[in-house]
C-alpha cells in the first residue's frame, strides 16, 4: 500500500459493503478493524477484514514502547519527569528531530515520548527503547493481547532496522535472516555500533516486509489502545492527543482523538 489517508474531502461510504470494497481496490494483503472500546476496557469488534491477520505496522510499534514507559511509571521503576540524556550512539534517521540536538541534551522521558508518538520520532524511540530495556518492551506486547508477540523477536531499534532495511547492502539483510532467532539479537547490537546509512542509500520499494519489521494484527491495535487507555495517565493521552493528523473530528462526538 502507498498511502492511505482518511480526509474530509472523501466521500463518506454508507455501509461496512463500501468499505470492504474500497479496502479490496487496495490489494490483496488488506486487514482492517472498526472496534468500540467498551467500559470493561476490552476492544469489541464492530466490523473486520482479516482483522486477525498479522501484517507489518512500522512506527505503530511505538505504541507498544509507549505502553511499556507507562507500565514502569506504574511499577514506579521510573517517572515521566525523569530526565534522559541524547546520547549520539543511539541516534538513528527521520522522522523526527532529536537526531539534532547535541549529545548531552537532557530532555524528560514525556518530552521523548511525545516526539515519539507525535511525529514518529525514532531517536526518541530508539532512547526509550534503551531505556526501557528491550525486555520490558517485550514483555508490554502480551499485556496488551498481543496474539503473536514472538513475531518481534528481537526487539528492534529503529536503528538496527534502517541498518537493515535502508542500505544498498542486501547481504546484510539476508545474513542476518539466515541466523536462528536466539543468535539474532548479537546480530542486532553489532548493527547499533555500526554508523548509519545515508538517508537512505536505496529504498525506493518495500523490502523483507514479512521478515524485517514490526508485526501486529488490526485486533491487535485496537487492543494496545485499551491497554493505554486502562493505564489512564494524562501523559499518555497528551503524547497521543498533539498530532490528530488533520481528521477534523466532531468535539462534542470525540473529545479526544488518539
Amino acid at each position: 500500500m502507498d498511502n492511505l489517508r482518511l480526509t474530509p474531502d472523501e466521500p463518506e461510504p454508507t455501509s461496512w459493503t463500501e468499505i470492504d470494497a474500497r479496502l479490496a481496490e487496495l490489494g490483496a494483503r488488506v486487514s482492517f478493524a472498526a472496534a468500540q472500546i467498551e467500559p470493561d476496557g476490552q476492544c469489541q469488534l464492530a466490523h473486520g477484514l482479516d482483522a486477525d491477520t498479522q501484517r507489518p505496522i512500522g512506527s505503530a510499534f511505538k505504541l507498544y514502547v509507549l505502553g511499556a514507559l507507562a507500565q514502569a511509571v506504574t511499577e514506579g521503576r521510573l517517572s515521566w519527569n525523569e530526565p534522559l540524556a541524547i546520547r549520539d550512539e543511539y541516534k538513528s534517521l527521520p522522522s523526527g528531530t532529536l537526531q539534532n540536538c547535541a549529545a548531552g541534551t537532557m530532555l524528560p522521558l514525556s518530552e521523548y515520548a511525545d516526539h515519539m508518538i507525535s511525529i514518529s520520532d525514532n531517536t526518541a524511540t530508539d532512547h526509550l527503547i534503551h531505556r526501557l530495556g528491550r525486555d520490558a518492551v517485550r514483555r508490554q506486547l502480551p499485556l496488551f493481547g498481543h496474539r503473536q508477540p514472538d513475531a518481534n523477536v528481537p526487539i528492534l531499534t529503529t536503528k538496527a532496522f534502517f541498518q537493515l532495511k535502508a542500505t544498498s547492502d542486501e547481504g546484510r539483510a539476508r545474513q542476518y535472516l539466515a541466523l536462528p532467532t536466539r543468535r539474532r539479537m548479537a546480530a542486532v547490537l553489532e548493527l547499533e555500533r555500526s554508523p548509519l546509512p545515508e538517508i537512505p542509500e536505496t529504498w525506493s520499494q518495500p523490502r523483507y516486509i514479512d521478515q524485517i519489521e514490526y508485526f501486529a494484527s488490526p485486533a491487535d491495535i485496537c487492543h494496545a489502545y485499551a491497554g493505554l487507555l486502562r493505564l489512564g495517565q494524562p501523559e499518555i493521552h497528551h503524547a497521543l492527543s498533539l498530532n490528530d493528523d488533520g481528521l477534523h473530528l466532531d468535539a462534542s462526538r470525540y473529545p479526544a482523538v488518539w
